[in-house]
C-alpha cells in the first residue's frame, strides 16, 4: 500500500505538473482498513500529494466529493462484498471515473520501481472531512428527490447495512427524507462486514421488513455501491427488478445497459417495452462505459450494481434505494405492484472454488466436459475478479428446469478441485 500510494502519487504528478493534486481516501469497516490507509496515505505523502480523509464512508462518496472539491484522484479501500479477512483498494482518476486498464498497468509498472524521494522534497498533507462530506452527500440526495420528496414522509425503512461503510449514512439519507428508519446489523466490529448479512444473505432484512410491518427493505453490501431491496410482503428485487421498474417508469431511460450475466426474460420484456438494451461485459465500470458510447440513462448488473445517470458515475446503493423508492411512490405505486413483472428464464450462478490458477484450469475443463452433456444448456463462465472462485452462470429456456438443475448439481460438486 505505501508503494501503491507513492506510484499514484507520483504519476499524478506527472499528469498535472502545474497542480499540487490532492487525492479523497475513505475506507468501510475492515479492521485492516486504518492500517492499510495510514500506508496509502504515506506514500502519497511522500511525494508532495495532499490527502482528504473521509474516514469510514461507502465507495459512491469517494468519487462524488472527489468531483465536489475538484480533487485529482480517490480511492475507497475496501473489498466490497467480500468477508472481512479481504481487502484493496478501488482507485479513481480526476473525472471521478474508476481507473481504466491502461492506468491499472501504469501503476503495476511505476509500483516495481525503487522508491525515489527527492532532497527539499515538500511532503504532502492531512486533512479530514468526514462531516462535510457526508453533510454534502445528503444534500445531493435530498436534491435529486426534491421533485417528489414529499412521498418518502412517514414511510417506515428497515436498512441493512452489512456491518460496513453505510451503516451511518443510509439512515441519515432516509431520515433527512421523512422516513421512519429501522437498522439492522449495523454495529461493525471490523469482523463482520457482509457476515450473512447485507445484500448478499438478505433473508434477515425480510424477516424483520414483515415483523415491523414497514414499507421497505433495503440491503446495502460492504462497501455500498450495491443494493437489494424488498417490499413490504417480503419480496425480494434484485439489480435486473430495478432496472425493468425503473426503466419502464421512467420516459427518459429507454436506452439501458446490462451484462452478459442478464437473464433473458428481462432482456426480452425491455425490448417488448421497446426499451433499447444494450449488452456488456460484466462489472460497473464496462456498465459505465457502453453508457456513455451509447447514450444510455441507466444501467445494471442482477447483484445490485445500478448506476443513474447523471446522479451517479458508479454505482450507488443509496441513490439507487432512494430513486426507486421515491419513483414508485411518485407513480402512486407499491414496490409489490412489480413483483415478478417480467417472466425470467431458468438461470442459475455456480460459484466453484479454486485454490490457484493451474486448479481453474482444471475446473474450467472439467465444467467444459460436463456442458457437452446438457447440449440445451448455454454457460457464461468467468473467473472472479476478487475471490479465488470461477462463476459459471447457467442459463436454458423456459421448461428445462429439471436438466438445469442437475448440472447445477453436478457442478457444485466441484468445489475445491485441484
Amino acid at each position: 500500500m505505501l508503494s501503491l500510494g507513492w506510484a499514484f502519487g507520483c504519476l499524478l504528478k506527472e499528469a498535472m505538473p502545474q497542480q499540487a493534486p490532492v487525492v479523497v481516501i475513505a475506507r468501510d469497516t475492515r479492521a485492516s482498513g486504518q492500517f492499510i490507509e495510514a500506508a496509502l496515505t504515506a506514500g502519497l505523502h511522500a511525494v508532495g500529494v495532499d490527502v482528504v480523509t473521509l474516514g469510514v464512508m461507502p465507495t459512491p462518496v469517494v468519487p462524488y466529493y472527489l468531483e465536489k472539491i475538484q480533487a485529482s484522484g480517490g480511492g475507497m479501500i475496501t473489498a466490497s462484498h467480500n468477508q472481512a479477512a479481504d481487502n484493496g483498494v478501488k482507485i479513481f482518476c480526476q473525472s471521478g471515473d474508476k481507473i481504466d486498464n491502461d492506468w491499472g498497468d501504469r501503476l503495476i509498472a511505476r509500483m516495481a520501481m525503487p522508491y525515489q524521494i527527492q532532497a527539499g522534497q515538500i511532503f504532502g498533507v492531512r486533512h479530514t472531512a468526514q462531516l462535510e462530506a457526508k453533510h454534502a452527500y445528503v444534500q445531493h440526495l435530498l436534491e435529486i428527490t426534491k421533485h417528489y420528496s414529499h412521498v418518502f414522509q412517514g414511510k417506515h425503512v428497515v436498512i441493512d447495512p452489512a456491518n460496513g461503510a453505510s451503516f451511518q449514512l443510509a439512515e441519515a439519507v432516509l431520515t433527512a427524507l421523512g422516513c421512519k428508519v429501522s437498522m439492522i446489523h449495523n454495529q461493525p466490529d471490523g469482523y463482520n462486514i457482509n457476515a450473512e448479512c447485507g445484500s448478499t444473505a438478505p433473508q434477515a432484512l425480510q424477516q424483520q421488513v414483515l415483523a415491523l410491518q414497514a414499507d421497505f427493505g433495503i440491503a446495502l453490501d460492504g462497501d455500498g455501491d450495491r443494493v437489494i431491496v424488498v417490499d413490504h410482503q417480503g419480496h425480494v428485487f434484485d439489480g435486473e427488478d430495478i432496472l425493468y421498474i425503473l426503466a419502464t417508469l421512467d420516459p427518459s431511460k429507454q436506452k439501458v445497459v446490462t451484462t452478459t450475466m442478464a437473464n433473458q426474460g428481462l432482456v426480452d420484456a425491455l425490448k417488448a417495452q421497446g426499451i433499447e438494451v444494450t449488452i456488456t461485459d460484466v462489472g460497473d465500470i464496462h456498465v459505465r462505459a457502453a453508457m456513455l458510447s451509447t447514450g444510455a440513462m441507466l444501467g445494471a448488473e442482477n447483484n445490485g450494481h445500478v448506476i443513474i445517470r447523471p446522479y451517479n458515475r458508479a454505482s450507488d446503493g443509496i441513490v439507487t434505494a432512494v430513486v426507486l423508492m421515491g419513483q414508485v411512490l411518485h407513480a402512486g405505486h407499491r414496490l409489490q405492484d412489480f413483483y415478478q413483472a417480467f417472466t425470467r428464464h431458468p438461470q442459475v450462478l455456480v460459484n466453484i472454488a479454486f485454490k490457484d490458477q493451474d486448479g481453474c484450469e482444471q475446473i474450467k475443463q472439467s465444467v467444459a466436459q460436463q456442458l457437452s452433456d446438457f447440449p440445451r444448456i448455454n454457460a457464461m463462465i468467468r473467473q472472479s475478479g476478487t475471490e479465488n472462485q470461477l462463476r459459471v452462470c447457467l442459463r436454458s429456456r423456459p421448461g428445462d428446469h429439471n436438466q438445469l438443475a442437475d448440472l447445477a448439481q453436478q457442478l457444485g460438486q466441484l468445489q475445491d478441485v485441484k
